[in-house]
Formats: structure tokens, sequence, C-alpha cells
């Protein structure tokens, strides 16, 4: 046998002008040939598929031997439980070891997950304004100026009104009627500009009031501004937020920073 001749037959058998189905010796001898070289059957559909695989090569006018051969698996019996669980256990695929370990959680278990993150977020919302609060430092203590002199602009003097002493630029006040939009006597407190309220123009800006509420005190809450006088800028910088907690005849001052 010679390799020539196996070409030979085979580009009569598989190539673009076949004609060995009206030779019936040349037929014979291409099987014969064959067989010597073809690797034993393994009585599977791999075996079709390489005889198509090589005639389809032939065809293209590519020698058969530079075509590496795929060795023919045996598949393995569908009804064989114990193979398969063997093969799964040496090769697990990907999906497997997923559905063992990351089971996918029901819709009660996220919603829980979700409050759970609602209630630390509020949680640490309600720690960092307790932190702010014990920050939080007293930096005056201002008491009521029995020698000032009620300005007009405040109307009639009450009972309880009363100036106190000036703090860097304002002029805080107590008692100031038209403060009150109601009946219920509720004591206010006002902060003003000191420049604006000593003016001859007359009128004035209201910085910050506040009136008390039952049992709390009347506060009011300033941040200091390009508005706010220079002194109180100067002393505390822009941005830094006051606290003014009236407690009778004197009134705490709290800076946050």
């Amino acid at each position: 046998m010679s390799d020539e001749e196996l070409r030979a037959l085979r580009a009569r058998a598989y190539g673009r002008d076949a004609d060995i189905d009206g030779d019936p010796q040349a037929l014979a001898r291409l099987r014969a040939l064959e067989a010597q070289v073809a690797p034993a059957s393994v009585g599977s559909a791999s075996d079709v598929s390489a005889s198509v695989f090589s005639a389809s090569v032939v065809q293209a006018g590519v020698e058969p031997a530079a075509v590496p051969v795929r060795e023919a698996s045996v598949r393995e019996d569908p009804t064989d439980a114990d193979s398969r669980e063997d093969v799964a256990a040496e090769h697990p695929s990907p999906s497997r070891p997923r559905a063992l370990f990351t089971p996918r959680p029901s819709a009660p278990w996220l919603w829980l997950g979700a409050a759970c993150i609602a209630l630390a977020a509020l949680g640490a919302a309600t720690v960092a304004l307790s932190v702010r609060s014990v920050e939080a430092r007293l930096v005056a203590e201002i008491a009521v100026d029995p020698d000032a002199s009620w300005p007009e602009s405040f109307g009639e003097k009450g009972q309880d009104a009363a100036l106190f002493e000036e703090f860097e630029g304002l002029t805080i006040a107590r008692g100031v009627e038209w403060l009150s939009f109601d009946e219920s006597d509720a004591m206010c407190i006002v902060a003003i500009d000191t420049a604006e309220l000593l003016g001859d123009s007359g009128g004035f800006q209201i910085a910050a009031w506040g009136c008390d509420a039952g049992s709390f005190p009347p506060v009011i809450r300033i941040e200091v501004t390009s508005a706010q006088p220079q002194a109180l800028r100067d002393r505390f910088g822009d941005g830094t937020g006051l606290e003014l907690i009236m407690r009778g005849d004197r009134i705490d001052v709290f800076a946050d920073r």
C-alpha cells in the first residue's frame, strides 16, 4: 500500500470530480486501504462524524495526514446514576456551588434587610445629632443691663421688658410687645444689630427672635454670616452656629465650634 494510491482513490471518491462509483474495483480497493489506516471503531456516532470530516477535508484539497484525528469518546450510560455523581464530584459545574452556598433570598428577607439598613442609618443620624449637641459649648453669659435706655422704636416698655448687655454688636431685648402675635402672653427675646438700632435712619432688621413654649424658655439661634455685626464675625467666624437661651435675667450663649 502506498500513500499516493490512497490519496488518488480518495480524490476519486470525495473530490470535486468523484467517479469512483462507476469503478467497483477501485471502490473496493479504497475501502480496503482505509480499513488498514483507520483506528479501531468504538461503535458510536463519532465514527460517522470522522468520516464526514475526512471527506470534507479531502474535498477542500487538504491532505488528511495534516489533520489531527480527534479521539473518539465513549458516551456514558444516562441510566448510570453512580457514574454521573462521580463525574459531578470530580468536575463540579460553576452553578452547583452557587446553588448550594448562595441561595437566592426570598422577598421577606429582602424587606428585613432593607429595614435593618434604614434603622442603622437612623441610629447613625441620632448619634451624630447627639454628638453635635454635646460639642456645643457655653461661650458667654449676658445679664440684664439696668441702666440701658429703652428704644422708642420698641414701643411702650412693659413690666417684664428689659435690655441685656450688648453682645458682640448685638442688642438683645425681652418683652417687646409687637413680637407676640397672639394673646398668649408669651415671653419673647429679639436680637438686633446695635449699629442699626442706634442709627439715624430709625429702621433696623431683626437678626433673630424666639418665644417661650410651655415650660421651655425663649431660644434664638443665629448662624454667623456676612450679614452679622463685624465683632460677632471676628470672634466666632462665619458659619458658626450660636444658640441664645434666656434663663430669667440672664442669657446663656452656646456655640457649636
